[in-house]
């Protein structure tokens, strides 16, 4: 039962349910940025990168930047990427 609800919220991720600087972070996470750099690239604070970063593992459904950076590739979400 917790496996479907994961895997449907899992299939309803598209580029649409991220923020342009939800995605703009998801870029940086996935080529392993620290919270500060990538701060300092977006111009905001490292705590609203904080709750940036939060918001992605919730919405990519995964426990950690890592996991959230292959379901990122995984679905396509990355730039360069077809989805």
């Amino acid at each position: 039962m917790v496996e479907d609800i994961v895997e449907r919220k899992r299939s309803e991720i598209t580029l649409a349910s991220l923020s342009p600087r939800e995605l703009s972070a998801l870029e940086l996470v996935a080529l392993a940025r620290k919270n500060p750099t990538i701060a300092q690239n977006l111009r905001v604070s490292a705590g609203t990168v904080n709750v940036y970063v939060t918001h992605l593992l919730d919405k990519l459904a995964v426990p950690d930047r890592t996991w959230a950076a292959y379901r990122a590739a995984e679905l396509g979400l990355l730039s360069g990427e077809e989805s």
